[in-house]
């Protein structure tokens, strides 16, 4: 079978678009395309072809623009690799035969949103930073973030009186207790037929405009045991990618993403290597059993360039 991959928003994606390549090779070819909004991402060096879409919070345009690339191209899979396009993937499924790597419209919902996810977790037994709704000087020091937000954009500490009073107060932002403790995350994955297969947390060493640039991989069995908890309800296939902070402890869990995580080439060069085994499914192979992961790997991230010729400008 020779596959066709989407990918949604490839942007600076390079390394896991080069480990879906591998897989692809192995598996005996396949094409890969990406979307983008602007000519040029990186990704677009690496894939066979990519497309100009509307921008992803344009979310019936943007649906429409990636439904004509999956008939078009005869596309086997889609897979958004941004929360914004994670976001579109309801609208898309009603335009598209495609499959779509992600989850329903319900679990984009809780996960979209950091507030109903926040409300998720306590349901489910699970910590949490608590949710200040209406914060006053007395509740300092806290944490600001847009309620759908990415990386590090929009998010803020709030330590001081002058900075509560000009902090955001309105429907798109919540406030939550300040905590500080080590960060992780959990790349995770469940197989085609929605079985939780791999958890690999890896502790955030370094962070760079909320994406990781130093990583380690390792072994909690504690964490992964709750990180079970939460997404073995969700429906969805494919990557999840959960946040925690462990603080004197104690395991806070804070986001929930239905996409690859920016770290995610960690947990796969560790064992967890989800490409293949999504390829490998694709192609109608038998579901992933997992092998031992390399724990405490890490990996230390740096940029690089693609070179090219512009038109000169009028």
């Amino acid at each position: 079978m020779n596959l066709s991959l989407l990918f949604l928003c490839g942007g600076r994606r390079v390394g896991l678009l080069s480990q879906f390549r591998r897989a692809l090779v192995d598996q005996g070819g396949g094409r890969m395309y990406t979307t983008d909004t602007e000519p040029h991402a990186a990704t677009s060096f690496v894939a066979d072809r990519s497309f100009a879409v509307a921008p992803c919070r344009d979310t019936e345009r943007f649906a429409s623009d990636v439904a004509a690339v999956c008939e078009q191209e005869a596309v086997t899979a889609v897979l958004p690799l941004r929360c914004d396009a994670v976001a579109a993937l309801p609208a898309l499924r009603r335009r598209t035969t495609a499959l779509l790597i992600g989850g329903d419209d319900e679990a984009i919902r809780i996960c979209h949103d950091k507030l109903l996810t926040a409300a998720y977790f306590r349901a489910a037994g699970l910590l949490t930073p608590e949710v200040v709704d209406h914060p006053q000087a007395s509740d300092l020091p806290l944490f600001c973030r847009p309620r759908c937000s990415e990386g590090s954009k929009g998010v803020a500490a709030v330590l001081t009186e002058r900075q509560l009073a000009n902090a955001p107060r309105d429907d798109g932002h919540i406030f939550t207790r300040y905590l500080e403790g080590t960060e992780y995350s959990l790349d995770c994955y469940k197989n085609l037929g929605g079985r939780l297969v791999a958890i690999t947390p890896r502790q955030r060493l370094r962070v760079r405009a909320g994406e990781v640039e130093r990583s380690v991989t390792r072994r909690l069995a504690p964490l992964c045991e709750q990180a079970r908890a939460a997404l073995e309800p969700l429906c969805f296939v494919g990557p999840a990618t959960i946040q925690a902070l462990v603080v004197d402890g104690e395991n806070y869990f804070t986001e929930i993403n239905l996409r690859y995580g920016g770290g995610v080439t960690l947990s796969i060069a560790a064992g967890a290597d989800s490409p293949r085994w999504l390829v490998a499914e694709l192609c109608g192979g038998r579901p992933p059993v997992p092998g031992n992961v390399r724990w405490n790997l890490a990996m230390s991230r740096y940029d690089s360039e693609f070179y090219y010729l512009l038109e000169e400008e009028d």
